[in-house]
């Protein structure tokens, strides 16, 4: 099944080739089981360049499916190609948005922007050294070192040249890859895509480049748009801010834990504890009460989700990497389909007609919303396409979100408040890390040399990827100097000739 625009009624073949070749994308079904033969049952003209991304359902074989559309797309064309594993793949123009993702599912979907949309396209790929580094920094420095052996062929100007980042859904590097590409400078562009999806016993992830599969990397895609076209990224997820926040004492970001959080009087207490306090629960009961509930982290004036994945008494882990001194604010459920619907329209507000959308959507919003995904049918009028994913990206990781880029034709009255003020947005992402750093000193600054109830200096916390030394006073012995180096260091030099007023960190939160 294909389909164009708006176009939901069967169609002579001619009919079908007609419209194939005066389309600007397509999106479509296959059945990973038998796949379709020619460009022509993909729906797709004979020829032509543009970008074609396939996304494979969890249970299918991967590279049979990833090598058999890839020969059919790129079929006498100099069409891009680049394929994804994926938790359920999405597509609009159904009764539903999302394809099945049991094991006996087989319906896989694709997206072809044609040249008409995307001009240039180039894709490259990166190590993220799994395994290798032990800190935070280690493992930042050595994904920067494959960085700079990108080097796309075209300029990048922000207002033509996307990135589209998709990484190995099993690496837990999402985090330590956008950290590492913001301090290169060197691709000031929107960045967006996530990690490729797979089977929920987190055995494999997959992703395709045209030339092989991939695992254990990044996938990068650079793309530039014809001269006449706009994108934008469109951001929906069903929470709202609950009214609470925990400043955190000890995590590790490198193994995604949180251990314990500040209360009141500087005091830190372990996060089940805080969370049992909130709740007014035994601590058997948090699991019970944290139900449409998750968390997240502030970017601006933005939240970004941050997903418990394993609830623990002594450690409870994330989704995504969490900080000493990062801001956790909890975050309350709102209806799924009235929420993103609503935000879809708010979002074309002022936009025009959208030509084209690539949908990068968490898998658990997909498991946390099974009763109603029969009716989920997000944009229907639209090609998209995408998949449900095991972390999104949208200038910084995150979860339990549906993160898109659409596309438009230029008009004389576009009006897109992102993308006129991308500087300020990019600017925001690259701040997110900047502002985590100083927290962290400001944090360390606020509660040094203060006592937990137990009586104990409240001291650096090794586990968290950092050789924080036990604070004396108010001020770091020589080896503690020594022992923050690469963060403080890179904190005070950031702040040269300005001082910590004006450096707010993430307001709001307090300790308890």
């Amino acid at each position: 099944m294909f389909s164009f625009f708006k176009s939901k009624q069967s169609t002579s073949a001619a009919e079908a080739r007609a419209a194939a070749q005066s389309a600007m994308a397509v999106r479509g079904h296959f059945n990973a089981d038998r796949l379709p033969a020619s460009r022509e049952e993909l729906g797709l003209p004979a020829s032509g360049g543009g970008l074609f991304l396939g996304f494979v359902p969890p249970y299918a074989n991967f590279q049979s499916v990833a090598d058999g559309l890839n020969r059919v797309a790129s079929s006498g064309t100099t069409t891009t190609f680049a394929a994804l594993s994926s938790t359920g793949a999405l597509c609009s123009g159904g009764t539903s948005t999302y394809c099945g993702a049991e094991s006996n599912d087989r319906e896989g979907s694709f997206l072809w922007l044609s040249d008409e949309i995307v001009d240039q396209c180039e894709i490259h790929s990166i190590d993220l050294k799994l395994g290798q580094g032990a800190t935070v920094g280690e493992r930042v420095s050595k994904i920067a070192q494959e960085l700079k052996g990108i080097n796309p062929s075209f300029p990048i100007n922000a207002h033509d040249t996307f990135a589209l980042i998709f990484c190995d859904g099993l690496s837990a590097s999402e985090g330590f890859l956008m950290r590492a590409w913001y301090e290169s400078q060197r691709f000031p562009c929107l960045a967006l895509g996530g990690s490729a999806g797979g089977k929920l016993d987190f055995s494999a992830t997959y992703m395709h480049n045209g030339q092989r599969v991939l695992t254990g990397q990044a996938m990068i895609i650079f793309c530039k748009v014809k001269k006449g076209i706009r994108f934008s990224p469109f951001k929906s997820q069903n929470f709202v801010p609950a009214g609470k926040s925990w400043l955190v004492a000890e995590a590790d970001p490198v193994a995604r834990t949180v251990t314990s959080v500040f209360a009141e009087g500087a005091k830190t207490q372990r996060f089940m504890t805080a969370l049992a306090a909130h709740f007014r629960c035994a601590e058997s009961e948090v699991e019970k009460n944290l139900v449409g509930h998750t968390f997240a982290v502030s970017v601006g004036e933005e939240m970004f989700i941050r997903s418990i994945a394993a609830l623990g008494a002594d450690k409870t882990s994330f989704f995504c990497d969490i900080e000493f001194g990062d801001c956790l604010h909890l975050m309350k459920v709102t209806d799924f389909i009235t929420t993103t619907q609503r935000d879809w329209q708010q979002f074309l507000s002022g936009k025009g007609t959208p030509i084209a959308m690539l949908l990068s959507d968490c898998v658990l919003r997909r498991l946390g919303n099974s009763a109603v995904l029969g009716r989920a049918d997000f944009f229907a009028d639209t090609p998209a396409a995408g998949l449900s994913t095991f972390g999104e990206i949208l200038g910084i990781p995150i979860n339990q979100t549906l993160s898109a880029l659409t596309f438009f034709r230029e008009t004389a009255n576009n009006n897109d408040p992102f993308m006129s003020a991308f500087p300020v947005q990019y600017s925001a992402f690259s701040k997110h890390y900047t502002q985590r750093a100083l927290q962290r000193w400001i944090t360390h600054e606020r509660h040094a040399g203060r006592h937990d109830g137990a009586g104990a200096e409240i001291r650096a916390h090794g586990a968290a990827g950092y050789r924080y030394a036990t604070v004396v006073g108010n001020r770091l012995p020589p080896t503690g100097r020594n022992a923050f180096a690469g963060h403080v260091a890179d904190v005070r030099c950031r702040c040269v000739g300005q001082s910590l007023a004006e450096f707010p960190g993430q307001s709001g939160c307090r300790a308890g």
